[in-house]
């Protein structure tokens, strides 16, 4: 396997590069290749969740014809190279049995465990599970010796490799591992993660002593400056030396879901349009009366002419037939008549109990059913009116806020308060009036939908849920371009906003 960035699964591919994979073996009968297997057990008094210790090791590697578990069978063929003929299968279980001691004695700093398993070429310093760099392990567990340990067995400083940021560091941290879809914002180099961490002693370590680059660029445009300081290391940021570079792959990466929403909404809006422009009338004009009048005339006219010698038999029939349909249209017209006359006389005779029944309809209307819908209304304006008000008094404070602060920071000549404080205040208020205040009062009106549904039910019963329905499809087919442009709006405002940022970052690299 080629050494790149991506990830690999580990149901997909051995997890070695085919020039340093040690030789395969075959698994014991029944164990599975689908799952992680517990950690070996080497003597009765073991855990056998607890990680391979030295002794374990040297006792595998000077007895390797004794049989104990199945782990330890798989590591003594290892060693001898036995086995014979092996499947893929095969070569993923042993794969996956040595591989996890190697990382879980990286992670739990058994630095002796990881000299024997490299010195015995059973592993390499840049061996890589699901694409992360045992240097990478040792810089996630913050464990200063073992990074020196890895860098001084020939480990690649500037590696880039896949941050393992999702895996479930408890007891049993290696027994599930999920991966995620491939993420570009994953790979990083031992400097950046360590910079993200917030770890000083490392980041000095590998700039100074093991002279790592900290002008590389990961494939989400992010450097290990610019990663201390989105997590606020500042220690960090003070050490690491003003850098710039990256700045539009980052932008890029962060605005993926907004640039994919502002082209679904034009996508969208495209689609409307072509649906009530040019299907419909397309429907209308050239489908119904191709399918419905003009094929239907040519098949008549090709039928007719076809049968041309059968028209004269066929008039001549319907002649004869006339008289005698006649008289039955004639006794059809008497029925419907006289049918048509009790129908009448039933509807007549039902009258004045209709009568009642609407009178009865009209008073529970006016008495029960018009005061709660009233009511209903009355609390959704309160509601509405309330925090809206609410709203209003948190802008106001926060205009306050914002003049005390300028004032204060004036008053003090910028030693107690920044422009960055100042700058802040001044957001909030922006905040507060134009992105607070509009999405409240938003939310309220999309509330009256749910409102004026039960309004319409408690007057109008299912005619009134059928009224509303109509209505909301009208409402929907006027609102929809509107509603479109502003998701593209807004997510160009957001994508506007971190270039701004990005702006301000290349001014000042240092920036958080």
């Amino acid at each position: 396997m080629s050494e790149d960035n991506s990830i690999v699964s580990s149901e997909q591919a051995p997890i070695y590069e085919e020039s340093r994979a040690p030789p395969y073996v075959s698994r014991p009968h029944g164990s599975p290749s689908d799952e992680i297997e517990n950690l070996p057990v080497y003597t009765e008094r073991h855990d056998p969740n607890a990680p391979i210790t030295i002794q374990d090791l040297n006792h595998i590697l000077k007895n390797p014809q004794r049989e104990t578990s199945n782990d330890v069978t798989i590591w003594r063929r290892y060693i001898e190279g036995l086995g014979g003929k092996q499947t893929d299968e095969d070569r993923l279980f042993a794969d996956r049995c040595i591989i996890r001691h190697y990382f879980s004695a990286i992670a739990a700093g058994q630095e002796e465990v990881v000299s024997l398993l490299i010195e015995n070429n059973l592993m390499t310093v840049n061996t890589r599970w699901l694409g992360m760099t045992p240097l990478l392990m040792a810089v996630f567990e913050k464990n200063v010796r073992a990074v020196q340990q890895l860098l001084e067995l020939g480990a690649e400083p500037n590696e880039f490799g896949n941050v393992f940021s999702w895996i479930s560091f408890e007891t049993e941290r290696w027994r599930h591992v999920t991966v995620r879809p491939l993420d570009t914002s994953s790979f990083r180099t031992p400097l950046q993660l360590a910079a993200s961490l917030g770890h000083l002693v490392l980041v000095k370590l590998l700039m100074e002593q093991y002279h790592c680059d900290d002008s590389l660029i990961a494939p989400d445009g992010q450097i290990a400056l610019r990663l201390a300081a989105e997590n606020g290391h500042r220690e960090v940021v003070d050490y690491l030396p003003a850098r710039r570079g990256g700045g539009f792959r980052r932008w890029k990466h962060k605005n993926k879901t907004a640039i994919r929403r502002a082209k679904r909404a034009a996508a969208g809006i495209g689609t409307f349009v072509k649906f009530f422009v040019w299907d419909i009338e397309k429907f209308l004009f050239w489908s119904v009366p191709k399918y419905l009048v003009v094929k239907p005339l040519l098949k008549a006219s090709a039928w007719g002419w076809k049968h041309r010698r059968e028209f004269g038999p066929w008039c001549a029939h319907q002649l004869r037939e006339t008289p005698r349909r006649f008289i039955k249209f004639v006794k059809w017209t008497g029925t419907a008549v006289r049918e048509t006359s009790k129908w009448l006389w039933r509807v007549i005779q039902r009258i004045p109990a209709a009568m009642k029944d609407i009178s009865v309809w009209i008073w529970k209307l006016l008495v029960v059913r018009l005061p709660k819908a009233v009511a209903l209304l009355s609390r959704w304006v309160a509601t509405g009116l309330s925090s809206v008000a609410k709203v209003v008094w948190d802008a106001i404070l926060k205009t306050v806020s914002f003049l005390s602060t300028i004032v204060a920071a004036v008053a003090s000549f910028f030693r107690s308060l920044t422009l960055k404080d100042v700058w802040n205040g001044f957001c909030d208020l922006l905040r507060a009036v134009f992105i607070a205040l509009p999405k409240l009062i938003w939310s309220w009106i999309r509330s009256f939908g749910d409102a004026s549904y039960r309004m319409m039910k408690l007057i109008l019963g299912e005619l009134g849920e059928i009224l509303w329905y109509i209505g909301y499809g009208i409402l929907w087919v006027v609102t929809f371009i509107p509603r479109k442009l502003w998701v593209m709006i807004e997510s160009l405002g957001s994508v506007a906003a971190k270039a701004g940022y990005e702006v301000r970052v290349w001014f000042d690299p240092k920036a958080r």
